[in-house]
């Protein structure tokens, strides 16, 4: 149910849904905090206190006295509930985390694109153990939320080897580098050496689909006296689900006779609907996760950390009508048939037949005696009576190694007596192999009339090292305060390469008269094979030099600084620098403050790009095929595109933290101005002179697009927030507790100015393609064996955009709440029994409009937060000691 948050209608639905929350969620907590009222625990797990590696290099500072905003989100909160993964736990944790679920979105669909403060995923680095991981192989050009971006793949990392995720909501490019723009996510992995912890979980929709089951296991060994490693091992998959209705085209086309739509045995569509929407299926997914440490003398260790993960995620396409779908059944106005004589023609087999026919044994009998009187003519329709509705996938491969040795100088080392020294180098893989089923490449005709239907069309890979080096230590400069001083150096190369499609997938019939020139599709039909002009690795190597100093000036104020040089190549030169101070005004009152330059270079993979799409055009009512094409390609060139250029962004921070009634709360407020962003341009169409003009330069496939788009640096944003969090620890002796949390995130983007290339509906999805603000609500607690918990997620209101290209398909989306709960038993010491429910009262986002949506079948916003799939309810087993 929606919840109305505006003044306007909130009185009766509000009323309704508020009673049932109390009944299931606020009353057993709020008895239980009453009748056991207990202080505050200081030592309660998972407290805001733990101390953290993040944000500074100051001994001794936790997320409470740092000098700005870090939240330590730990490992068991973020297995708690039925999250599918870590980075959907992560979302519904922390709500400054935006993850949508974006369906027949291409590469979109395999690496969900997730934002931190509103900004695309390539504006948040991510770390393990502090080190820098590796981007994945996948830019979502198809993303309506982060078109272009080309972040990491969290979904590979194991949430049972999670000691504790700590977020650093602040640019820090002057510490890290690149990419730190909207903040850091730093995994810090288990490494307890008793640690055994065994799960499994199972859970699926209230509609009776989407079936997710989850194996998980982790294991501590120690090492010598002081060394460990620590394994975890992950099993899962995830089954698909579906909300279509019945695509309005398919509808028509049984309604006019075509008996293959409702046939469950015609193999090529989806039954029983022809085109599904929902969750992708996700199979074979394993994900294992090696941490290690050993002490080499009393001094020095060597460690390293890794993992592999692979899976594979297939979804549906758009439904291709037999009657209409262009290039393959149709050519404008007249049913597309193909000449297949030795000496063929554009003109050979144009019949003169209309494709749209109220009557389909009529339609289907009038081609049949067409293609009889001209047996060299070869209608599609003839192998795919029902049309088909493609399936596309990717096999996903991410593998990371990192190593290194640390250790103390001596005492009797001049200058750096005592300081720690790190010595490190890394590795990171990751990729993905695209593939299509129950879809056809058009020219294969040109070899013989049985087309095939499966295809690998190509794929990328993504591989990133890093060596790097760090002192860190008290200086003596001679003053009554003490000065930490780190300095470090690092060297790191990504490397990007497009791997080419299969043959059948790429292969064009040139032959003059042939089939492009007969006016069929060029590749495969949905997503074409990466041809082998594209195919190929380039790669780009910065080097970096860091100096970073902080001090306490006195009791009560604390001061850092950062600076911070890198060279990327032909990308150039930056330096960024950053100064954060915090003074106690009290023990029991803080402000803290910020303010510094971050960067983020464009990857190469960004800068080799290329890739068709196809899509629903609402304004046409039709599907298109769309190429996303490199800076560098022809096409592009002659439509205005450069060399992409660095985004630079400017941040200031402000805040309080507060210990008021037994409650921890802190207060930050945030801006972010970030120019040159990087963003795909509008669509452009191609005039037959810029086809003529390519096709002079040897262009194979000017025909083929109807519309064509790049990346761009085209605007410049100022992103304005605030993050307010609170939690309270409640003891209540005789082996109870009780915890209390709260965390709201306000956020809005600004588009300061664009070129001419940027659309109005991306300008709108850039400022409001999230939601305005979020917040999660939280309660827990625990009573012997028994344990309660309750989570309010809330989504503020948002504009969901079918088509970024169509501002006309922007739809308002009010305020949504929605309601997570658990209940815990403990069965014996170590083995836990949960049981629970992710969306209790089976909440959907709003109805789209036919024009926007359910004309393809799809009845609910495409793109919307907490996903469409409703209510989902799950079991959980756990043992661990």
């Amino acid at each position: 149910m929606a919840i109305p948050m505006g003044p306007a209608g909130v009185a009766h639905a509000w009323n309704a849904w508020f009673g049932r929350a109390v009944l299931g969620f606020g009353l057993p907590l709020l008895v239980a905090s009453t009748l056991f009222p207990g202080t505050a625990s200081p030592q309660a797990p998972e407290a805001l206190e733990d101390v953290v590696v993040i944000g500074q290099r100051a001994p001794g500072i936790d997320s409470l006295t740092s000098p700005t905003p870090v939240e330590v989100i730990g490992g068991t909160a973020l297995e708690a509930y039925g999250g599918e993964s870590t980075e959907s736990n992560l979302a519904r944790t922390l709500p400054s985390y935006n993850l949508n679920r974006e369906p027949i979105s291409d590469e979109a669909s395999i690496v969900r694109p997730a934002s931190l403060r509103g900004l695309p995923p390539d504006s948040m680095l991510v770390l393990v153990n502090s080190k820098r991981r590796h981007r994945s192989s996948v830019i979502t050009v198809s993303s309506a939320t982060a078109p272009g971006s080309h972040g990491p793949d969290l979904a590979a990392i194991p949430g049972i080897a999670i000691e504790r995720i700590e977020v650093l909501r602040d640019a820090a490019s002057a510490q890290y580098g690149s990419d730190a723009v909207a903040g850091v996510l730093n995994f810090v992995l288990k490494q307890r050496p008793d640690a055994r912890v065994a799960e499994t979980r199972w859970g699926r929709t209230y509609a009776g689909d989407g079936n997710r089951w989850t194996l998980a296991g982790h294991a501590g060994v120690q090492l010598a006296e002081q060394g460990f490693v620590a394994l975890s091992l992950e099993r899962s998959h995830q089954a698909p689900s579906s909300r279509s209705v019945q695509h309005a085209g398919a509808r028509e086309l049984a309604a006019a006779g075509n008996a293959w739509i409702n046939d469950p045995d015609y193999g090529y569509i989806d039954h029983p609907f022809a085109q599904p929407w929902g969750t992708p299926e996700s199979r074979g997914n394993w994900k294992t996760m090696v941490n290690a440490a050993l002490p080499l003398n009393a001094a020095t260790e060597i460690y390293g950390f890794g993992n592999l993960h692979r899976r594979a995620v297939e979804n549906g396409f758009f439904f291709r009508n037999p009657a209409r779908r262009g290039g393959v059944f149709s050519l404008g106005d007249e049913v597309l048939l193909a000449d297949l004589s030795t000496d063929p023609s554009p003109a050979g087999c144009r019949s003169g037949l209309t494709p749209d026919s109220g009557d389909w044994s009529s339609h289907v009998a009038a081609i049949r005696r067409y293609v009889e009187d001209n047996p060299d003519c070869y209608w599609i329709g003839t192998q795919f009576p029902g049309g088909f509705t493609p399936r596309f996938g990717g096999d996903v491969e991410d593998v990371s190694y990192h190593a290194g040795v640390r250790g103390t100088l001596p005492v009797d080392a001049p200058l750096l007596s005592g300081w720690d020294w790190d010595l490190s180098a890394g590795l990171g893989e990751h990729s993905v192999d695209f593939f299509m089923e129950r879809t056809i490449n058009p020219q294969l005709l040109a070899l013989g009339r049985e087309l095939p239907t499966s295809y690998r069309v190509g794929g990328w890979r993504e591989r990133d090292w890093i060596v790097e080096g760090s002192v860190v230590g008290r200086l003596n400069v001679g003053t009554a305060w003490p000065l930490t001083m780190a300095l470090g150096t690092e060297v790191r190369n990504e490397r990007f390469e497009v791997v080419a499609g299969d043959a059948n997938s790429t292969f064009v019939d040139t032959r003059p008269g042939g089939l492009r020139e007969q006016g069929f599709g060029i590749g495969t039909n949905g997503f074409p094979g990466f041809q082998k002009r594209t195919a190929g690795a380039a790669s780009r190597t910065a080097r970096g030099l860091w100096l970073d100093l902080s001090a306490d000036l006195s009791d009560d104020l604390f001061v850092h600084g950062a600076l911070r040089h890198e060279r990327h190549g032909s990308i150039g030169d930056t330096t960024d620098g950053k100064v954060a101070a915090r003074y106690d005004l009290s023990d029991a009152l803080a402000i803290r403050a910020s303010v510094g330059s971050a960067f983020r270079a464009p990857t190469v993979g960004q800068a080799s790009i290329e890739k068709v799409t196809t899509q629903f055009i609402p304004d046409l009512g039709d599907l298109i095929d769309i190429a996303t094409l490199s800076v560098d390609n022809p096409i592009a060139t002659l439509k205005g595109a450069k060399p992409l250029a660095p985004e630079r962004a400017r941040s200031v921070n402000a805040g309080v933290v507060a210990r008021v009634a037994g409650f921890t709360v802190t207060l930050d407020g945030y801006q972010i101005r970030l120019r040159d962003r990087i963003a795909l341009t509008s669509e452009f169409g191609l005039s037959e002179g810029d086809r003529a003009t390519l096709r002079a330069q040897g262009i194979a496939d000017a025909d083929a697009y109807a519309r064509v788009k790049f990346l761009t640096n085209d605007f410049a944003t100022t992103t304005r927030g605030l993050d307010v969090g609170a939690e309270r620890w409640i003891s209540h002796g005789n082996d109870s507790a009780t915890r209390l949390h709260a965390v709201v995130n306000w956020n809005e983007t600004r588009v300061d100015g664009t070129s001419t290339l940027l659309s109005a509906g991306q300008i709108l999805a850039a400022e409001r393609g999230v939601p305005r603000w979020r917040g999660t609500l939280g309660a827990s607690h625990e009573r012997g064996r028994l344990a309660l918990s309750g989570r309010l997620r809330l989504y503020g209101p948002f504009t969901s955009i079918y088509y970024a290209f169509d501002l006309a398909s922007a739809q308002e989306v009010d305020a949504h709440a929605l309601l997570d709960a658990e209940v815990a038993v403990r069965i014996t010491d170590g083995l836990t029994l949960a049981i629970g429910a992710e969306n209790l009262f089976d909440t959907y986002p709003p109805r789209t409009g036919e024009r926007d949506g359910a004309s393809v079948g799809l009845p609910y916003l495409r793109r919307s937060p907490f996903g469409f799939d409703g209510g989902y309810y799950y079991a959980r087993l756990r043992w661990e000691r």
